[in-house]
């Protein structure tokens, strides 16, 4: 993922979570390309260490929007450990 234009902080945070939806829940490999003159903001600096650091952005999700995140990630695994099982069962 590039950051191609300057982000006002919303369209920095939707950007994260389109691009950590892309990660956490498709399961897909990302690289988070970025280079210190995109930045228009030292908050951006800060989520990008949270994210580094602690594995999350506080408050990047409303509490029930980070729920069903959640639920969507176990769901994923679950379906992906389903489609394990049968496939080792045959």
């Amino acid at each position: 993922m590039e950051i191609e234009k300057e982000l006002t902080q919303l369209e920095w945070y939707e950007f994260l979570r389109k691009w950590l939806k892309i990660a956490g829940v498709e399961d897909k490999k990302v690289v988070f390309l970025i280079t210190d003159s995109q930045i228009n903001d030292d908050k951006y600096f800060e989520d990008i260490n949270n994210l580094l650091n602690i594995g999350e952005i506080p408050n990047l999700y409303a509490g029930e929007d980070k729920e069903n995140v959640n639920i969507q990630i176990i769901v994923g695994k679950n379906e992906l450990n389903s489609l394990l099982f049968t496939i080792v069962d045959r």
